[in-house]
């Protein structure tokens, strides 16, 4: 099961999302957007107008392995 965090400003605008993790050995991503996470939750960060989508690990049991992708390279699924 994948964490997603959905953030809505109330106003009309455009829908944002940002994935990190596809790739279970590059931690930056997911680090960062889970620094982003915090930041809209606790209200140090709003939303003008919009929406925004935000799954920080897309490969789960990549991320834990430390391995880039298990059965299949998401990036080429996109």
């Amino acid at each position: 099961m994948l964490d997603i965090y959905r953030f809505d400003s109330g106003v009309d605008g455009p829908t944002l999302a940002m994935f990190g993790g596809i790739h279970g050995n590059e931690l930056a991503g997911s680090v960062a957007l889970n620094s982003l996470i915090v930041e809209f939750e606790s209200g140090e960060r709003k939303l003008a107008k919009g929406k925004l989508v935000i799954v920080p690990i897309c490969n789960p049991r990549g991320y834990e392995q430390n391995v880039r992708y298990i059965d299949v390279n998401l990036n080429r699924l996109f």
